[in-house]
């Protein structure tokens, strides 16, 4: 028994650290950048900061005033604009504080652990605490939101949801879906409420920013016409099946292959921890909702960004499935070899967004421009998670510090995995020698 405590002991202290070591080194070698949508949000802040005025963009406001706190500390040390640009780290730091803190006494830990170590290291989110973008403020509210409301405390969970819904308005369908499901298992009709708040707030900031309650900001917005069939048309014209394959199945979009975690899904449903179980559902139903949305949408892809910028929010299921998957190992090899598999995957996507991103397609699109731009969405060779391989980066020393560190959490998760897979194959070989050996003893 001593032991084994020992032994636990050990592991929480070594993930721990592989924690804190995989926060630092991300921290201090990424380059933040500040472009596109995340630009917009920033000068959003800035308008509202240095001259009192609120723009009428197509952004919510919500998600980026939380990062007006920064701005101030930029008064005081460095400058605003360092501390602005960092804001979804910062944000995303925060977030796994609070989920450690509120799961560490309610699920095993030896699953906690491993789960914060997958987000950090072998999922989306070490791509998008680059940039200033709004996907990762709903992604942790509703996150945290969803999570609270599971352990029945929704006097703090309601809250956090409806401001991570309000920041991205076409999540609401998401959180409907969440709602009933509440509402249902608990037979409660005041919780549908919380939907009426939602667009009550979302219209409400349309009026006041834009003028108007339906006024949205994408009136007539589009893309480039191409001689793809559905290109340039505006709004939800974007026929809903071809979206659906494309948000789940694409190459360069997928989040089948960005969140591989979520093939494991069914091994959720075994959990017995109940209120771990419901939370991984309601994580599913907000997922499920925004995929049924953004399938019909012209820009399913999330314009030109690494990966599925939309469904950012699938890297919370997709890790805690793998690590309860790393947890609770298969009792067969073929099991063993899929979560293996599976984990390898996360790693390629967490070092491929963290290390490379959009940077190896970077010069072949400015060349060609929109025109060809499907090619990174649905191509093999053309998608992010591949094209180092096809067109080699050199990695400077920041890369390859980040890119030793993942590995070093890689090593330290997949090892044990492997190490059974190999005791599985001899006892495989040996049975298989066992019954068809020697040749000596086959008959014509």
């Amino acid at each position: 028994m001593a032991e084994s405590q020992q032994k636990n002991t050990r592991e929480f202290v070594a993930e721990i650290l592989l924690i804190i070591l995989a926060i630092t080194v991300l921290f201090i070698n990424t380059e933040f950048i500040v472009i596109g949508d995340g630009q917009v949000r920033l000068d959003m802040i800035l308008d509202l900061l240095n001259e009192g005025k609120i723009t009428n963009g197509k952004y919510s406001i919500i998600g980026p005033a939380f990062s007006i706190p920064l701005y101030f500390l930029g008064k005081i040390f460095k400058f605003p604009i360092w501390w602005l640009g960092r804001y979804n780290f910062f944000l995303f730091i925060i977030g796994i504080f609070f989920i450690y803190q509120f799961l560490r006494r309610r699920i095993d830990n030896k699953i906690l652990y491993k789960f914060l170590l997958i987000l950090i290291t072998a999922s989306m989110f070490a791509n998008h605490v680059k940039y200033n973008n709004g996907e990762l403020f709903t992604a942790i509210f509703v996150t945290l939101g969803i999570m609270l409301l599971s352990y029945n405390k929704g006097l703090l969970a309601w809250p956090l949801i409806v401001l991570g819904v309000v920041n991205t308005p076409a999540s609401v369908v998401g959180f409907s879906l969440v709602t009933v499901r509440y509402s249902v298992k608990r037979k409660r009709w005041r919780y549908f409420l919380a939907i009426i708040v939602v667009v009550a707030i979302i219209l409400a900031e349309s009026y006041l920013r834009r003028g108007g309650l339906f006024l949205t900001g994408y009136e007539n917005d589009h893309g480039v016409k191409t001689f793809m069939p559905f290109s340039g048309s505006p709004g939800f014209s974007y026929p809903f099946f071809f979206g659906l394959l494309s948000i789940i199945f694409s190459f360069g979009k997928g989040i089948i292959f960005f969140a591989p975690g979520l093939l494991l899904a069914p091994r959720m449903m075994k959990v017995k921890n109940e209120e771990l179980r419901e939370c991984y559902v309601m994580w599913l139903c907000f997922l499920v909702g925004m995929i049924l949305v953004y399938a019909k949408w012209w820009a399913w892809y999330g314009g030109w960004f690494w990966g599925p910028r939309l469904f950012l929010f699938a890297s919370i299921p997709a890790s805690m499935a793998l690590a309860v998957c790393l947890y609770q190992r298969s009792e067969s090899l073929a099991g063993k070899l899929v979560t293996v598999g599976i984990l390898t995957l996360s790693f390629w996507v967490g070092i491929n967004g963290a290390v490379f991103g959009s940077g190896a397609l970077a010069i072949w699109a400015r060349k060609v421009g929109k025109t060809f731009e499907f090619l990174c969405w649905y191509v093999p060779e053309f998608s992010v998670l591949w094209r180092p391989f096809v067109v080699p980066k050199y990695l400077t020393f920041k890369n390859i510090i980040i890119t030793s560190c993942f590995t070093l959490v890689y090593l330290y998760l997949a090892v044990p995995i492997y190490y059974q897979i190999l005791l599985q194959c001899r006892d495989h070989v040996n049975t298989f020698k066992d019954k068809y050996m020697p040749l000596s003893s086959w008959k014509y």
